[in-house]
């Protein structure tokens, strides 16, 4: 018992012994235990003729909440192979009645853990959405002198209210460089040297379009030189009715003056094809500020420049400090079907590890499941290619998504909360409604086996007149009764509700399997 008595061990159980686990079973094979569904069906498939496999949490049941029960706790401790997965998807009680009654002989491993040395992608988890914004600093491109510095100058700005920049001290004090709310004059001005970079803050105070006219200059000893200026557009909270080249709403952006270009961004490739920056013409070029933006005014004195304490602002934070969980990585990876392969290359090795002998039988069936998979990645790939560009936003309970999105180009647009168990505020209520109508999503997604938060979206959905579809994450229904059909019914639904106007993809049929 790993050095817990048996009394310990039982104490973390639910003793009420309600939903049985699950249990594929052969006479002669080993015995396996997985947490989860969608790690109890993959093993099936790679262990089938093989391994006894026992998943612990049923399906329709929350890995985030359900308690290990008396059954569990015999089945951990009879087992081989203990698979979890890991990155603090289960519940606190169940990855302890692992490591408690995990027999002496038998080996523990948790998928998702070891996923990445098999080709998965990692992302973490965003730990405030309003931090995932673009970050947009301010930059020198080039050399002039040794001691030359180079002002740029707000001299023009138009928008329903105030823009404000400021940087951040060590300490939190704000230093504002320009500040529309009491007009503009020779003070709204920042002085960079030559080739030089600044984090910057950005903040507007009302939602609509922007627009600012920088001027820049190069300062040497006794001479001035003009460098032209430029007019940067914002849409904060709405949605551009012009059509621009390019739509700037993600990474590290930099308002950037080139000795050789004049002014305009600087920054990471929004297009996701190129990891080198590039530059993008101003008057080509416009900042997206999302409604996840929306952020209250501190309390302290020294921030009445943005506003009344307390009212909300949209915000464009300095840095990208803060923005995720410390050492938190989004565990839901099985739903991105590259992450799929690297689970089943975990578990088939972790198989051969306790079974030696088995090794053709699980190298085979491995193989299969891989072809398996594949074909309903494509079939994912196909119909999620349909969703036109505007509405290939997801909204959800919580950040369980990324990696769905990341994989077939989808955006999580916003969610109730970041965490099942964390309570939104009503900032995150305000700033999910306004996203809802800003976006003009057609429809929001709840998980059929979640309670979480389900309400909060749906009354949402109710009062902006959109649709209610479902999505699974981690747990099966009657009609989705194993991985390979979850990923294929997510696809289905999530392009039928995300463009309703056309005819719903065809359902999946493996006419290979």
């Amino acid at each position: 018992m790993n050095g817990k008595t048996s009394s310990e061990s039982v104490a973390t159980a639910n003793s009420s012994g309600r939903n049985a686990p699950k249990e594929t079973r052969n006479k002669n094979g080993i015995s396996v235990v997985a947490t989860t569904p969608v790690i109890g069906d993959i093993a099936s498939n790679i262990g089938r003729g093989r391994a006894t496999v026992t998943t612990l949490i049923p399906p329709g049941s929350d890995p985030h909440s359900y308690e290990p029960t008396l059954h569990n706790i015999r089945d951990i401790a009879r087992a081989r192979l203990v698979l979890s997965n890991g990155l603090l998807l289960e519940e606190q009680r169940m990855a302890r009645a692992v490591t408690a009654n995990l027999a002496p002989d038998a080996t523990h491993k948790a998928v998702a853990e070891e996923a990445p040395k098999y080709g998965a992608r990692i992302i973490p988890l965003v730990e405030d959405l309003s931090l995932s914004t673009i970050w947009l600093g301010m930059r020198v491109q080039g050399k002039d002198s040794a001691r030359s510095t180079i002002t740029i100058e707000a001299t023009d700005f138009t928008g329903p209210g105030n823009i404000s920049a400021f940087l951040t001290g060590t300490f939190g004090a704000p230093t504002p460089y320009i500040n529309t709310a009491d007009g503009l004059n020779k003070h709204d001005k920042i002085d960079l040297p030559a080739d030089a970079h600044t984090h910057m803050s950005w903040a507007f105070s009302k939602p609509g379009m922007y627009t600012l006219t920088l001027r820049a200059r190069v300062n040497t000893p006794g001479a001035s030189r003009d460098l032209g200026s430029a007019t940067y557009t914002f849409a904060v909270g709405t949605t551009p009715k012009k059509v621009f080249t390019h739509v700037l709403n993600h990474g590290h952006m930099d308002i950037a003056t080139s000795f050789n270009k004049g002014l305009g961004f600087w920054g990471d490739d929004q297009s996701g094809q190129s990891k080198t920056a590039r530059w993008y013409p101003a008057e080509d070029s416009v900042v997206v500020v999302p409604d996840v933006a929306l952020a209250p005014i501190p309390t302290d004195p020294a921030y009445r420049f943005l506003g009344r304490p307390g009212h909300n602002t949209y915000l464009l934070a300095q840095a990208v400090l803060g923005k995720h969980v410390h050492g938190e990585i989004d565990p839901h990876m099985w739903l991105d079907p590259q992450a799929g392969e690297a689970y089943i290359g975990v578990i088939r090795d972790a198989l051969i590890g306790t079974d030696p002998q088995g090794r053709g039988t699980y190298e085979a069936n491995a193989r299969k499941y891989v072809e398996k998979l594949r074909r309903v990645r494509d079939y994912s790939a196909q119909v999620l290619a349909r969703v036109p560009e505007k509405n290939r936003n997801l909204i959800t309970t919580h950040d369980g998504f990324g990696y769905l999105a990341h994989a077939f180009g989808l955006k999580v647009a916003g969610f109730v909360t970041r965490n099942p168990a964390i309570q939104p505020s009503a900032r995150d209520a305000i700033a999910l409604n306004r996203t809802i109508a800003t976006l003009g999503v057609p429809a929001v997604f709840v998980e059929p086996t979640a309670t979480a938060h389900v309400g909060e979206l749906v009354q949402v959905a109710r009062t902006h007149g959109v649709s209610v579809c479902s999505i699974y994450s981690e747990s099966f229904t009657k009609e989705v009764p194993d991985y390979l059909a979850l990923l294929a019914t997510n696809a289905r639904n999530i392009s039928t509700c995300l463009n309703p106007e056309a005819l719903a993809p065809p359902d999946f049929h493996d006419t290979a399997s």
